[in-house]
């Protein structure tokens, strides 16, 4: 710790390295539920996301969040 208190941290960009589109947009909006995701692409209220079918996938950290 410094004289002001503050800490220095060291942080890294971590990759993304998913083969399923519907996961990767999953991630990139906070783990929203994928009915969310469902209503963004049919409402239009995204730009550049991809008009795909977002079905229910299973995801550990959704699950392991929740407990």
């Amino acid at each position: 710790m410094k004289q002001s208190r503050m800490y220095k941290l060291e942080l890294k960009c971590l990759k993304l390295d998913v083969e399923d589109e519907a996961m990767k947009w999953h991630f990139r909006f906070g783990h929203l539920h994928f009915g969310g995701l469902t209503e963004l692409v049919q409402k239009e209220m995204v730009r550049g996301l991809p008009n795909i079918k977002f079905k229910k996938n299973f995801c550990e950290d959704c699950v392991l969040g929740k407990h």
